[in-house]
């Protein structure tokens, strides 16, 4: 059913919408033009279309429109230019050894900036084919502008009839990763779980939910009708986010000893509740991102509050059997899970009630005391950012050079095979190499892979179906597949583009199967350039960048931590500061997991301090999951407690955090005793009176008490603090071996 479900999903998603638009934006000037006679021109104009399509990038209206306009023009002036070029081959090889390197450089200006640099790199491919003059040039140009400016027309009409369709997308699938997040968590509560896989994926899983949040705050939070709240539309679809952050902070605040929990009552069966009752959130997050997706309404398919309550009853029968001194932190344990679960059920009762936007919850202000526009990221265009990256200091100024060599490497051996596509040795070299060595590495094993299985594929078509009718439907169905899953599979996505090549030079060359061939080779060409350009010119190995993302997920954590902290310090807890910071974590924790990934993937003799790295990031995930309980547990009243014991620990964990940023910068400190100080054993000491205290009233038969909510928050806040004094004191360890 999960499954079905993420199917149904899949057919409403980006990626769906995504293939409708490139496929329509290609074959229509191609159709057209081919009515009236022009053939040729509208494949170009196809082509030039299909640039543009590159540079159509998530964002909103006025960021869509200059990109697609910008590159647009580049694509006509890139296209002219090479097309003068043609005539004199040491012209071309200097424009080559020019654009390539230029338009690489894009990726210093962030996503956007980077694909309308490949959308050039690929007009420039397209045009090096022939010899044109000047106005042969200017009409073959010509084509291309007008095609990009069919498909920029196309997007834009197509925006303005859903305009809230992209931020739709984006905010149902941070609900489906955070839905799938939850389904992690509920792993840890089955019979003989893996705990060290599912670490893993929750840590990886963070990879996707920061991209998607990234995207959500792109496409909604610079709107200003979402800033504003002018309309219950954007205002619902605000709510929905800043909702879904929260209760994603709330899902990490569950960490627990799970090994101690399943030592305890594994054999019990009651952490098999524990697991059904997550799952069934999860499944209740999944029918919210359904609803956002289809503009609908979302209503509770099952009572969560009563099966919370179900699991409770299971609990305190539990309790009669086997509380006693040993057991009791454990009982508290699982109490607290279920109270964070009645949070979470909250908030997914909160997040029904925001599909509703003419409900009061819909309609209420944004709150004031978030600064929604600090949350989005701004790019700067200046021409400064340029020249201070013309350094080998700057990873993007290498693999600049590394792509400009590759280039004017695969297009001297197409010349020197004189075969009839050239350009595509050069095309596979500027789509598969990327600024990591991992990343490419795993780019050519995809299009390799894709290219031979799509050649088949494409050959056994051509054998069995000769109809012109039935081969242009399955061309039709393959260009859609392929720019379906260009940015969700690219394996896939290769394995449908290599027959819809084929078929369409079946078309216009019916016998000729020798394309099949050479597509092969020039693929296995440009992927071995590329591989040895990656490997052996100034190569960007994982390990080399790693320090500056330990010391940057370290420093969003202390922040992270400060921010928290100050509510236990007598301070008031300042909003936005604290979710600027949560923020922060997630993005780094999502950048240092995709760097280890990288280094993963590159030659084993690169792998420097792999395991050690691997626990430092599992060490801070498991300390910005316990910050976050924190966070919860300000809705419990701490204050009621000496904070003074919470003060004096406080300081101690922020010097841990920074003595462990001291070791990785490798310079002298001095060491941190990691003994609880004294002030906070005087909260352990009056933990152990109330525990005392408690037993004595389950004896009476006394169930609940002001005794028991006492003892169940000090517990609550004495472990945390304790777990986080631990882990920053593993983490301090941990930093002085990686010596990055």
């Amino acid at each position: 059913m999960h499954i079905f479900r993420r199917l149904i999903l899949f057919l409403s998603s980006r990626h769906i919408s995504y293939g409708l638009r490139m496929t329509l934006g290609v074959t229509v000037p191609a159709a057209v033009l081919a009515g009236y006679d022009m053939f040729l021109p509208g494949i170009t104009a196809s082509l030039g279309a299909l640039c543009v399509g590159i540079a159509d990038v998530p964002g909103t209206l006025s960021r869509k429109r200059n990109g697609m306009l910008i590159g647009g023009l580049l694509v006509f002036l890139v296209s002219f230019l090479t097309g003068i070029c043609t005539s004199s081959t040491f012209l071309l090889f200097g424009l080559i050894i020019l654009l390539c390197f230029v338009f690489s450089m894009f990726s210093i200006y962030g996503g956007r900036a980077s694909n309308i640099g490949t959308a050039c790199l690929l007009a420039m491919v397209f045009s090096v084919e022939g010899v044109r003059d000047f106005s042969q040039s200017l009409e073959y140009a010509g084509f291309m502008l007008a095609g990009g400016i069919w498909y920029f027309l196309l997007s834009v009409v197509l925006w303005q009839i859903r305009p809230y369709f992209s931020a739709r997308q984006g905010l149902a699938d941070c609900l489906l990763e955070t839905a799938e997040y939850m389904r992690i968590k509920a792993a840890f509560y089955q019979n003989n779980p893996d705990f060290d896989k599912n670490f893993r994926k929750l840590v990886d899983i963070q990879i996707q939910i920061n991209e998607k949040q990234e995207e959500v705050r792109e496409l909604l939070l610079k709107r200003r009708s979402a800033i504003q709240g002018s309309n219950s539309v954007s205002r619902s679809l605000v709510m929905i986010f800043i909702e879904s952050v929260d209760l994603l902070e709330q899902v990490m605040a569950s960490h627990i000893d799970y090994r101690l929990l399943h030592a305890r009552f594994e054999k019990t069966g009651i952490l098999l509740q524990y697991r059904e009752l997550i799952i069934h959130m999860a499944n209740e997050l999944e029918d919210i991102a359904a609803a956002v997706l289809s503009a609908s309404r979302s209503y509770p398919r099952l009572n969560l509050g009563k099966e919370i309550e179900a699991v409770r009853h299971e609990v305190d029968d539990l309790k009669e059997e086997m509380l006693n001194s040993d057991t009791i932190d454990e009982f508290i344990a699982l109490k607290n899970i279920l109270r964070n679960a009645a949070a979470i059920s909250g908030k997914i009762r909160m997040l029904h009630h925001y599909t509703h936007p003419d409900r009061k919850e819909a309609r209420s202000p944004l709150g004031k005391d978030v600064e929604l526009t600090r949350f989005t990221s701004h790019q700067r265009y200046d021409f400064g950012i340029f020249r201070s990256n013309l350094t080998f200091d700057s990873s993007s100024f290498r693999h600049s050079l590394r792509v400009t060599l590759a280039a004017v490497s695969g297009y001297l051996v197409s010349l020197m095979m004189a075969q009839d596509h050239s350009y595509w040795i050069l095309m596979t070299v500027i789509i598969i190499m990327k600024p990591a060595f991992g990343s490419t590495k795993k780019r050519i094993y995809e299009r390799l892979l894709g290219t031979v299985l799509g050649g088949l594929a494409g050959v056994g078509i051509l054998v069995f179906v000769s109809q012109t009718s039935i081969l242009l439907i399955i061309l039709l169905l393959f260009i859609f597949l392929a720019f379906t899953f260009i940015n969700y599979n690219y394996r896939l996505a290769v394995v449908f583009i290599t027959p819809y090549v084929l078929i369409l030079f079946q078309l216009l060359d019916p016998g000729n199967f020798e394309v099949v061939r050479e597509r092969v080779i020039d693929t296995i060409i440009g992927g071995g350039i590329a591989f040895i350009a990656s490997y052996v010119l100034w190569p960007s190995w994982e390990y080399l960048q790693l320090k500056t993302y330990l010391l940057d997920i370290l420093e969003a954590n202390r922040e992270y931590f400060k921010q928290v902290a100050r509510a236990y310090a007598g301070e008031p807890l300042i909003r936005t500061e604290y979710k600027l910071a949560r923020k922060q974590v997630h993005v780094s924790t999502a950048n240092i997991a995709s760097a280890l990934q990288r280094m993963l993937s590159e030659p084993k003799s690169k792998h420097k301090n792999a395991s050690e790295i691997y626990s430092f990031v599992v060490l801070n995930h498991t300390l910005s999951s316990h910050i976050a309980t924190l966070v919860v547990l300000l809705n419990r009243k701490p204050e009621q407690f000496e904070q003074k014991g919470f003060a004096v620990v406080i300081e101690k964990i922020l010097g841990l955090l920074e003595q462990a940023g001291t070791n990785l910068k490798e310079e002298e400190t001095e060491s941190i005793a990691i003994e609880l100080p004294e002030e906070f054993r005087l909260l352990d000491q009056k933990l152990h009176l109330l525990a005392e205290e408690r037993m004595n009233e389950v004896r009476a038969g006394e169930q609940a008490s002001k005794t028991q909510e006492e003892l169940s928050l000090l517990q609550s806040l004495f472990d945390t603090f304790k777990n986080i004094l631990t882990i920053s004191a593993e983490i301090s360890k941990h930093s002085q071996k990686i010596r990055v």
